[in-house]
């Protein structure tokens, strides 16, 4: 009940204590239980546990305490080793391949740059401008062969399936109300091809801001999250 990020809680649900007889000991003992993702599915529907029972008042009591749910969930920390290789060998190759092109792009602006700066040479440097424009220009003709080259050194590993490790929030069912017995459920959507979201009350269908979605972590009285649907972000094409 004190998890105030979704990442705590789904972290504590991949540990737990189980007795079990030890046969060190000859008793039983407190054993220490973990399990990680050895696969990425699809969909990664996380329910948050928003009531308990009070056992003062033998009644279920609603937990107000505002849990954050961010957009992007990073899942990389809850899997397997072979899960977490496959994972950080896309993200490297990602990066060099970013890398790569935002060298280019930099090395085109310096070309464009010293381009004009011949241009407005005076005209009895005009032919040493030239040659040495020649020379540049055969310069960057070696640069682009050398960039090409390093581009074929990103060799992709067929056997292994690469993943972004990434998944973005797409769905989210709200509660309203203090009581577990009663109350008012409403249901949020991601549009992705609009990349808008929508509010889903009973037959009331209304288009609401990003920024909107804060106000479901809770922390009041107002409607609260009480499942979150996280939908994998696929990888992009890293091979070009």
């Amino acid at each position: 009940m004190d998890t105030r990020h979704i990442n705590d809680g789904i972290k504590k649900g991949f540990t737990e204590n189980v007795e079990k007889r030890s046969n060190k000991l000859e008793r039983n003992a407190i054993w220490t239980k973990t399990r990680a993702i050895s696969k990425l599915p699809k969909y990664i529907p996380v329910q948050l546990v928003r009531f308990f029972w009070k056992q003062k008042t033998q009644k279920n009591a609603k937990i107000l305490r505002k849990v954050i749910f961010p957009e992007k969930l990073d899942v990389y920390d809850f899997c397997n080793e072979k899960l977490k290789k496959s994972i950080e060998k896309y993200r490297k190759l990602k990066l060099e391949k970013e890398d790569k092109e935002r060298e280019k792009k930099q090395a085109v602006n310096k070309e464009s740059d010293d381009k004009d700066k011949n241009n407005n040479n005076d005209d009895s440097n005009k032919m040493d401008v030239d040659n040495n424009d020649n020379d540049k220009d055969n310069d960057k003709e070696e640069e682009k062969k050398q960039d090409d080259n390093n581009d074929n050194d990103i060799e992709i590993d067929d056997k292994m399936e690469l993943f972004s490790g990434y998944y973005e929030l797409c769905g989210i069912v709200t509660h309203k109300g203090r009581s577990a017995n009663s109350g008012h459920y409403i249901g949020y959507a991601k549009d992705k091809k609009r990349n808008k979201w929508l509010k889903y009350d009973d037959e009331d269908v209304t288009e609401i801001k990003s920024d909107d979605i804060k106000q479901l972590y809770g922390g009041g009285d107002f409607q609260m999250g009480v499942l979150v649907i996280y939908r994998r972000m696929e990888i992009e094409d890293i091979s070009k």
